[in-house]
């Protein structure tokens, strides 16, 4: 393995891991539904729209939406459940993200100056995982373990993307993209109810991904 490869992949696995299991603030929760939001909508969107089309993300994002109204909210708030039953579609869409994200930097060949903004924006992505996986499971221990399997499908992803193909990897990526805004959104409303500072809170991380993007 190259000096290269080994540095995206510590830049893109380990980093985010180790920051989002430091121990996040009280005000992060909030604060990485506005992210979420923003990673989709600034970074996910533009990037399957100028490739495979918006109908992937617009599907994933109809899908999230039809599961929480449908089949079985979304959050352990509005359904009163703290299974895992609650966390299947949000799993789902990030471990389909981690997958895409690792064969992505695998095509984007590690080293170059896409592989690194791929790396740039894992980290406020590590971090608003690892918040929305916390308040959606506010009594859970185990949130640390499913950061570490979302890394390990990333390196998956970057060992494995190879046997597939590109255009169902886009296609993936949008999907899943669609899916987190969904989920986002979703958690926004819901810090949005508990104050008003919660929604500031959220509105700011909507923000500083709009700025991050612009970098």
């Amino acid at each position: 393995m190259s000096i290269e490869t080994t540095l995206v992949l510590i830049g893109a696995v380990v980093v985010p891991a180790m920051v989002s299991l430091w121990g996040l603030p009280q005000w992060m929760p909030a604060y990485a539904s506005g992210l979420l939001v923003g990673l989709a909508l600034f970074v996910l969107l533009p990037e399957v729209g100028g490739g495979v089309g918006i109908w992937p993300f617009a599907a994933g994002l109809v899908f999230a939406w039809g599961l929480d109204r449908y089949v079985h909210p979304s959050c352990t708030e509005c359904s009163g459940d703290s299974g895992w039953r609650t966390m299947l579609p949000l799993w789902g869409a990030l471990g389909v993200h981690s997958l895409a994200d690792g064969a992505l930097l695998d095509m984007a060949r590690p080293g170059s100056a896409a592989s690194w903004l791929l790396v740039l924006h894992r980290l406020p992505e590590g971090l608003a995982t690892a918040a929305v996986l916390r308040s959606a499971q506010p009594h859970s221990k185990l949130v640390w373990v499913q950061v570490v399997l979302l890394q390990v499908a990333t390196l998956v992803g970057f060992f494995g993307g190879t046997v597939l193909s590109s255009r169902l990897l886009e296609e993936s990526y949008g999907f899943a993209g669609g899916a987190l805004l969904f989920f986002g959104v979703h958690s926004m409303h819901h810090h949005g109810k508990e104050s008003r500072l919660s929604l500031a809170q959220a509105g700011a991380g909507l923000l500083s991904m709009w700025m991050i993007h612009l970098i």
